[in-house]
């Protein structure tokens, strides 16, 4: 391809006797004058000039919307599902009408293009490769790396009526409808804003997942620090490694020494499937022997220490009405501890003092079941669309206190509870 057909010019005369007009998408400029506006003159609404653009391949958009790591896979679906309709808005079709594309809708799409890709390379998935591919493009996983391509400036989230979500409070995020965000993929980048500087060389870093929570990406730290391993920074970026990671952790959670094995293994499957090395962390060694009676070192003893702290955390607590509770949050999020189901239940007693015998961890999961059931259940895009239940529960389950409590203590009496 020549310089000018790259560049975005086409059927350019190479002497005094070619054609004089140059094609311009509709237009046609006389030879010899500026192609300005662009010579798509959607794009050229949008800012770029002569030069700025060139015709893309819509196979070679979604071959990368099947591999790699996941912030490229999502910026090469919102690409191809903005450009292809001539604008910046992600759209889709859907019974032969376009509408906006939703992160579950991009989720979809994500994961068919994966299974593409492997069928094409005559692999056949597995049902546990499936989930754990499914688990890579989750709507929650998509939405994290929006808010870094937000912060990068290539695209926008905004509410149907044009408010960008950066904007809004909490508050408001939790009251959007369903089906009321937009996504936008820019043509032209706008400035970064809340970009970190690249760490300086010896400055000590560990990878960071970003489609795990903060308190996910805690307690794999504290995995690594207590298995002695070592994996660069880049792996943050690799959906398939965080989507065996996030699997691990839940295992770890719910059974301590056997799924901390089970953890180191789908860590190192899924290293090797990536062609990922993992190093042991070498210790240097004691300036002196050690006496018998001697304290462990302070930096030995601190992965260990701080992992205690966390499993003190999300661990089932003896009283029977705070472990069914923690029992049931823990079915709408792994990572969900007693103190948060305490904290939880006491702010529900808060709301209503006067109530004998107080209100129960029973009454409580009673009043959760039914918030999610008014978004749609546990499937429905409402409930799917909230990143934090715990959150969701904490701030809205104490407003249903004291009403609620006659009707629940008579359903009990009558036998329906």
């Amino acid at each position: 391809m020549s310089d000018d057909a790259a560049a975005g010019r086409h059927d350019v005369p190479t002497s005094e006797s070619d054609v004089s007009k140059v094609d311009v998408g509709e237009k046609r400029l006389p030879r010899g004058k500026s192609a300005k506006p662009a010579s798509i003159p959607w794009m050229a609404q949008l800012g770029l000039e002569d030069g700025d653009w060139f015709h893309a391949s819509k196979p070679a958009l979604r071959r990368g919307m099947a591999i790699g790591e996941l912030k490229s896979r999502v910026f090469c679906c919102g690409v191809l599902a903005s450009q292809a309709y001539q604008g910046e808005g992600a759209m889709t079709m859907r019974n032969n009408e376009r509408v906006p594309l939703s992160a579950a809708g991009m989720a979809k799409q994500l994961y068919d293009a994966a299974v593409e890709f492997y069928v094409g390379a005559g692999i056949e998935l597995t049902e546990g490769e499936k989930k754990a591919e499914k688990a890579a493009v989750s709507r929650s996983s998509i939405r994290r790396v929006l808010a870094a391509l937000e912060q990068e400036g290539s695209a926008e989230r905004r509410t149907a009526d044009g408010r960008p979500l950066r904007t809004l409070s909490p508050r408001e995020l939790k009251r959007l409808p369903n089906g009321d965000v937009r996504m936008f993929f820019f043509v032209r980048p706008r400035p970064a804003q809340g970009v970190k500087p690249p760490a300086e060389v010896g400055t000590k870093c560990l990878p960071r997942f970003e489609t795990l929570s903060a308190k996910e990406n805690q307690l794999f730290q504290r995995l690594l620090a207590r298995l002695g391993l070592s994996l660069p920074l880049e792996v943050g970026n690799n959906g398939y490694l965080a989507a065996e990671v996030k699997v691990g952790i839940s295992d770890y959670l719910k059974d301590d020494e056997v799924a901390v094995q089970k953890f180191k293994k789908r860590l190192e499957e899924g290293a090797e499937r990536e062609r990922i090395v993992i190093t042991p962390v070498i210790k240097s060694a004691p300036a002196k022997t050690a006496a018998a009676d001697d304290p462990a070192p302070v930096a030995d003893a601190a992965p260990a220490a701080a992992e205690e702290r966390f499993r003190s955390k999300v661990q089932t607590p003896e009283d029977p009405g705070i472990a069914a509770l923690t029992e049931s949050l823990r079915s709408y999020d792994p990572l969900a501890g007693a103190d948060s189901a305490k904290r939880l239940l006491d702010r529900c007693r808060k709301k209503a003092p006067k109530a004998e015998p107080p209100v129960s961890a029973a009454e409580v999961i009673s009043v959760c079941e039914a918030m999610v059931d008014r978004k749609g259940g546990r499937r429905g895009d409402a409930w799917r669309g909230i990143d934090n239940p715990i959150g969701f529960f904490i701030d809205g389950a104490p407003d249903a206190f004291p009403a609620v409590l006659e009707t629940l203590r008579a359903a009990k009496s009558n036998g329906r509870t």
